[in-house]
């Protein structure tokens, strides 16, 4: 009995740690995300109060590392509980309170790279620069009869660049570059940054990919590709993740997705495993998620990579 008492009492902080490993790890970030961290211990904070709460109402008589909570003669053992209880509450809260700032730390962050931008002149002249080279292209297209077809700056036209064109083109790649490796490192909030450059970046990939995949045979053969993984990311289109591979990116050389391929055998396994523990996990990270994520939103998307294997 003692042996079943302690299974059930670590099982929930089990199916805890498998449900994020497997269905909250997002394999995009090169790290954890810290608020991802502080979520997990907030949760597993909460799951320390409850089951001590249940200890005192419901198991009074169990003893756990041979403490237990029955009154004695001279001895009160319920201001430790208190006391423990309360530890945890004030840790709880400071968790809440550190995962909120640096959330709004990053948002912060993100705002001022965005503004520096927006108010720096040489971006203001590389960004225009661009684009009048951008017109030329749609307008030697139009002459062309080809009018319609997706605008691509060709390896034979950018070695006719001159000097200032070159120079603009490279400054734009550099700067969304810099971008995506912020919002690989979790420096910079991608919600923020899609909402204002996803447009700009999948359009500039798609012109300049000719040019990138010249500089890569000629330079180097891994520059840009953190544009790359985040335009595969965010796909071209206003999409959440795939609901077939659920990515928001998808590469030949990506790790096994155990979600994808695994997931009906994994909620069947640990919810036999943890004698149903694992579906009030799920539930409540479910009843979570749905009041503070967007991702459970319905879904109807399927991405490039997914299509092309149906």
């Amino acid at each position: 009995m003692s042996f079943w008492n302690t299974y059930l009492l670590i099982t929930p902080y089990f199916s805890l740690i498998v449900y994020f490993l497997i269905f909250q790890r997002d394999n995009f970030f090169l790290k954890t995300r810290s608020s991802v961290q502080l979520l997990f211990v907030f949760i597993t904070l909460t799951m320390i109060i409850v089951q001590l709460a249940s200890w005192k109402l419901f198991f009074y008589d169990y003893s756990f590392f041979k403490f237990n909570i029955i009154e004695e003669e001279g001895k009160n053992k319920i201001i430790p509980l208190i006391t423990i209880i309360a530890a945890i509450g004030a840790t709880i809260g400071w968790v809440f309170t550190s995962r909120v700032q640096i959330i709004n730390a990053i948002k912060g962050h993100t705002m001022q790279v965005l503004m520096s931008s927006r108010t720096s002149t040489i971006y203001s002249e590389k960004v225009d620069e661009a684009m009048k080279l951008k017109k030329i292209l749609e307008k030697e297209l139009k002459d062309a009869g080809k009018e319609g077809e997706t605008v691509k700056l060709t390896k034979e036209r950018y070695l006719e660049l001159n000097a200032e064109q070159r120079s603009a083109v490279h400054y734009l790649l550099n700067f969304l570059e810099f971008v995506a490796v912020g919002i690989r490192h979790y420096t910079l909030d991608e919600e923020f940054i899609r909402g204002s450059l996803r447009s700009i970046l999948n359009s500039n990939y798609r012109l300049f990919h000719p040019v990138i995949e010249h500089l890569r045979v000629v330079d180097n053969h891994t520059v840009y590709t953190q544009i790359e993984l985040l335009h595969k990311r965010w796909d071209e289109a206003h999409h959440e993740k795939c609901k077939k591979c659920n990515e928001w990116y998808k590469l030949a050389d990506t790790k096994i997705n155990w979600n994808t391929k695994y997931g009906l055998y994994i909620h069947l396994v640990m919810a036999l495993v943890s004698c149903g523990i694992w579906l009030i996990v799920v539930l409540g990270m479910w009843i979570l998620g749905k009041f503070t994520d967007r991702q459970f939103v319905k879904n109807t998307y399927t991405c490039n990579a997914c299509e092309q294997t149906t």
